[in-house]
């Protein structure tokens, strides 16, 4: 197997581990290392000369794998950003309740008549 492949996919894996926490330190540095180890892989298949069959089988199997682990990369995000946004929400909307609450009773609906 190519080692840029091999190295790609080292890198997607270890990001992988960070993506289940988005506030990992690290983070950046690993996406970078996916960034730069993609452009390699890249530019080696844009300048290597046709490989034989048997090489061309192990590249499409590395390849495959690459793409498996692109497909978790995206669901771990995606469900990273569900997770965020019902935590923004959720936020939002306890920051309007005490908007109401510091406006007083009026604002609420309710009665400081405390004579009863």
């Amino acid at each position: 197997m190519w080692p840029e492949v091999e190295e790609l996919e080292g890198a997607m894996q270890a990001l992988l581990t960070l993506l289940e926490d988005p506030l990992a330190p690290g983070l950046e540095v690993s996406w970078e290392r996916c960034r730069k180890a993609e452009a390699r892989l890249v530019e080696r298949m844009n300048t290597s000369p046709a490989l034989p069959p048997e090489q061309q089988d192990d590249l499409r199997a590395g390849l495959d794998r690459l793409v498996r682990l692109n497909a978790v990369a995206r669901q771990s995000l995606l469900r990273g950003q569900e997770q965020l946004s019902g935590r923004l929400k959720a936020t939002r909307e306890k920051g309007a309740q005490m908007r109401a609450y510091s406006k007083g009773p009026a604002a609420t609906g309710g009665s400081c008549d405390l004579s009863g």
